[in-house]
């Protein structure tokens, strides 16, 4: 049967594309639409590309499909109803009556399937309109948000019908309307006074939709605004709440409102007053009187103060505190030291926010630094910094607090330290001690976040202002950490002190392996600017130690030709015994080599290598390096049989380079392509893509390969394709 049904959905499907080709209709008689709708709620797209190419044609089917007994057959109606386009409105108005009886179906996927065809009806069809309405009326219903979702996207064309909604003689009508407006989200000027109409509506659920709808408007009116503020006084809490909410979203634009906010701090009821101080928070109190100001700041001081408010209103009005200026200062100083941790914060995060103003509540943080819980401590020296951030005091605690007992105290430490810039100077050498840090988990974190290093990333920015202690501390500190660690920083710094540079060279000499490995590193950089430091690095190639060797390989492939006085001691270099020093010192050599052509004979050498890496990257350099030979190139393609994978993947990638003739490069890539390693498929793929268009004659091979691959390496092919043609 399953496969008699694909036969019959291939001939439906063909006669389906016929349309597509500008042929007149296909003949679909209602029995071949109700099984290609079986098969569009089973998923096939070809199914339901067959029924919406069919046109307007199979629209008599649907109608008929979308009341049928089978659930499937029902389900797979409405998908395509949801995506059919050009129907008349005369057959819009039918089909919607048609879904109206699926949409309280409870079976399956249905009722959403409906709310979707809907979607695409409204609003030209009245009745999907209607439909969209009654169940956005459902507020609490699983469907009402995504009906009031698709009553939005109508836009414009549906405000008329939604503002005949808005005095329709239902109230949960007209409540629908209001939050269907809202949704819209910038309505029409007579959407707009619609809803402030319905402000005064009767009913309080009505006039709560309305407030919500007109807090959602994305441009602050102000005749909305004070419209808003005189809902403060509503009979209903709801109303009044969500008033003050709304206010909120209008932030400065709501100045005005200002004296209807304080009074609604004095509402009886504590969600209400939460709300009004939530909303002058946001407002501020930036562009209001003097008078209005000191009224504001008093009646949120009343509230922060009361010990009989709840914990939630007073953290509301301290949060409020935080957007009325210097005026707020002294009441939020003294709730930093309220005994309920959870008000403390909320005052110590708005003596934040008034920045500089807050300077009057610069003590009681202070105090707040040696007392209580570790968060709390925290968020004082956040605050702090905004308030504050040149207070010698400031600087004080902070480099007192990377000795602190908790970890997170002094993470938090050594990054202020970092955000303090300059000013900060007098803490590099704490923070240096602090690149010993025994921290490394940040309480829970990936490493990156531990004390040692955030002390080094906040270094960083004030290495250029303490050049001497950075030096100091390399030479003599007596943890072996910090001085690798100052080595590091010095290794990418932009611009490291010239100071380094002898106590660098004196490091080279040091018994330890790993400071001369960390020399040799940072000396690379200083050598951008300083050739003179090269020869000591060429020296270096001949360490002991096989950590400090690479080190200095790597610091002279850096200086590129300038470093060609190295060439005889890396050829020396790759007859070692050490493949990872081998390997650094090809990597050099490609770099330094005053001509390309002199890097050839050794790198060619290493392709004849027992080790498979080896190979690999002397492939990988010569593609770099890119000059070609008949040696070369025939060496190279020799590899395509290399039974190592790693191998074959750096020569697919180098031969994108031209390190051989064109139509050989091309030709080893198409043979590449069936290579039963993927990893040398994406190579070979990558590589014609770069190729371009003197890569054409890949395309058939290319196209084939494509039905046979993976989804991830089928996208790399057909990416090359894409390029190619």
């Amino acid at each position: 049967m399953k496969i008699l049904r694909s036969v019959i959905l291939a001939v439906l499907v063909v006669a389906g594309a016929t349309t597509v080709r500008g042929d007149p209709d296909p003949e679909l008689d209602p029995p071949a639409v109700r099984d290609l709708l079986i098969e569009v709620h089973r998923g096939s797209g070809a199914a339901e590309q067959a029924l919406l190419a069919a046109g307007l044609s199979v629209l008599p089917a649907l109608r008929e499909g979308l009341v049928d007994s089978d659930l499937a057959v029902r389900e797979g109606a409405m998908k395509c109803v949801a995506r059919l386009g050009n129907i008349p409105d005369a057959e819009k108005e039918l089909l919607a009556e048609s879904i109206a009886v699926a949409l309280h179906d409870s079976l399956g996927d249905l009722p959403a399937s409906a709310l979707y065809a809907l979607g695409n009806l409204s609003p030209a069809s009245r009745r999907a309109y209607s439909l969209l309405l009654d169940l956005e009326e459902e507020w609490d219903a699983r469907m009402g948000s995504d009906a009031a979702m698709f009553l939005a996207r109508g836009g414009e064309p549906v405000e008329p019908l939604l503002r005949e909604s808005l005095i329709d003689r239902r109230p949960a009508r007209r409540a629908a309307a209001a939050r269907a407006l809202g949704a819209i989200g910038r309505s029409s000027a007579e959407s707009t006074a619609a809803l402030l109409q319905a402000l005064r509506d009767p009913v309080a659920l009505v006039r709560h939709s309305a407030v919500m709808a007109l807090g959602q408007q994305r441009t602050p009116d102000r005749e909305v605004g004070l419209a808003l503020a005189a809902c403060l006084e509503d009979v209903d809490l709801g109303v009044r709440a969500d008033a003050a909410a709304s206010l909120e979203r209008f932030r400065a634009a709501a100045v005005e409102c200002l004296p209807a906010l304080t009074t609604a701090l004095a509402d009886r009821d504590e969600i209400v007053r939460a709300a009004a101080a939530a909303a002058i928070g946001s407002v501020g109190t930036k562009g209001a009187g003097e008078a209005d100001a000191r009224r504001v700041v008093a009646g949120l001081t009343k509230i922060l103060a009361d010990p009989n408010e709840s914990s939630f209103t007073r953290q509301a009005a301290a949060r409020g505190l935080g957007g009325t200026g210097a005026l707020a200062a002294p009441a939020l100083a003294e709730a930093c030291g309220d005994l309920e941790p959870a008000i403390a914060r909320a005052a110590l995060d708005s003596l934040g926010r008034l920045g500089p103003e807050g300077r009057a509540g610069a003590r009681a943080v202070l105090r707040r630094l040696h007392q209580g819980p570790g968060e709390l401590r925290s968020l004082a020296f956040k605050a702090l910094v905004k308030i504050d951030p040149e207070s010698p005091e400031l600087l004080a605690e902070l480099i007192a607090a990377l000795q602190d007992p908790e970890p997170e105290l002094r993470r938090q430490a050594a990054s202020l330290l970092g955000d303090l810039g300059p000013s900060a100077t007098a803490a590099v050498p704490a923070l240096i001690d602090a690149l010993a840090d025994p921290d490394r988990a940040g309480g829970g974190c990936i490493p990156e976040y531990g004390v040692s290093t955030i002390a080094a990333q906040s270094l960083r920015h004030l290495a250029p202002a303490a050049p001497a202690a950075f030096v100091d501390a390399f030479e003599h500190h007596p943890n072996l950490a910090v001085r690798l660690e100052i080595a590091s920083l010095w290794t990418h710094a932009t611009t490291p002190p010239s100071g380094a540079a002898p106590v660098l060279l004196e490091a080279l000499r040091e018994g330890c392996p790993e400071i001369r490995g960390a020399a040799a590193r940072a000396l690379g950089n200083l050598a951008k600017s300083r050739p003179d430091l090269l020869p000591r690095l060429v020296r270096a190639l001949e360490d002991p130690a096989l950590r400090v060797r690479i080190a200095a390989a790597e610091s002279l492939a850096a200086a590129g030709s300038a470093a060609s006085a190295a060439v005889p001691f890396l050829l020396q270099g790759l007859e070692s015994d050490e493949i990872a020093a081998r390997v650094a010192f090809a990597r050099c050599l490609a770099k330094v080599v005053a001509r390309p052509p002199e890097a050839l004979p050794p790198l060619l050498a290493l392709l004849q290598d027992p080790e498979p890496r080896l190979r690999a990257e002397a492939a990988r350099l010569l593609g770099s390096l890119g000059a070609v030979t008949p040696e070369s190139q025939a060496r190279l393609l020799a590899l395509r049989s290399d039974p190592a994978a790693e191998v074959r993947v750096a020569l697919a990638v180098s031969l994108a380079a031209g390190i051989a003739e064109p139509g050989a490069v091309v030709g080893a890539l198409i043979g590449l392509l069936d290579d039963s390693d993927p990893g040398v498929r994406v190579g070979a793929a990558d590589s014609l893509r770069l190729l371009g268009a003197a890569a054409r004659a890949a395309v058939p091979a290319l196209t084939e390969r494509l039905v046979k691959e993976e989804p991830t390496i089928r996208s790399r092919m057909e990416w090359a394709l894409s390029q190619i043609r």
